[in-house]
């Protein structure tokens, strides 16, 4: 089962064992948070941004940007 909204992704993931037959299923919540909320949550915490990147490659973060790469560091 897979959800997505609200900026929470929620999946299940199901393994099974074949030596023992045993099954495990994990139920999962990803909360996806805008730079603002990073900031926000970082400052609250102890934190200053130092630097914010748009991707793996260091790219700058812009409306395309999949993923957000925050270096931080506490103040």
């Amino acid at each position: 089962m897979q959800r997505v909204g609200a900026g929470i992704v929620s999946y299940t993931n199901h393994y099974a064992f074949e030596a023992t037959g045993d099954e495990l299923v994990s139920r999962c919540d990803l909360r996806f948070r805008s730079l603002a909320e990073l900031r926000e949550s970082l400052a609250e915490a102890g934190f200053a941004i130092e630097r914010v990147y748009g991707d793996w490659d260091r790219r700058p973060p812009g409306p395309t940007t999949r993923e957000l790469i925050v270096v931080a560091a506490r103040t």
